[in-house]
C-alpha cells in the first residue's frame, strides 16, 4: 500500500547522504558475521554497541537539522494547533474577519 501511495501522490523529501551510506554498508557488516555460521557474544555485544552508536549518531544529525526528517509527534502536533488557530473560521469569514459578537 505505501509504494501505491507513493505512485499515486509521490512527495520529495531528502535523506541525508550519511544515512544512505550507512544502510549500504549495514548489510555488509552483517555479511561478516553469516560467513562465521556463528554468532559470539562478543560478536552479539558488538551488534548491539554498533546499533546504540547508530540511534545515537541519528539523533545527533536530527537534532542539529533545520527541519528534521524524524519530527518528535509533540512539535508535529503544536505545528498543527497553531496552523488550526490561524486558520479562519467560517464565522470570522462572514463577519469580515472579525470574531462573531454575541
Amino acid at each position: 500500500m505505501l509504494a501505491l501511495g507513493a505512485i499515486i501522490t509521490p512527495t520529495k523529501f531528502s535523506v541525508p547522504r550519511e544515512y544512505i551510506l550507512v544502510f549500504a554498508v549495514a548489510p555488509l557488516i552483517l555479511l561478516v558475521f553469516a560467513l562465521r555460521k556463528e554468532v559470539t557474544m562478543v560478536d552479539a555485544v558488538i551488534l548491539v554497541l554498533v546499533f546504540v552508536l547508530w540511534i545515537v549518531f541519528v539523533a545527533v544529525k536530527e537534532s542539529r537539522r533545520a527541519t528534521p526528517n524524524l519530527p518528535h509527534l509533540e512539535v508535529v502536533e503544536e505545528y498543527e494547533e497553531e496552523e488550526d488557530e490561524a486558520r479562519p473560521t467560517a464565522a470570522t469569514t462572514l463577519c469580515g474577519g472579525r470574531p462573531p459578537t454575541r
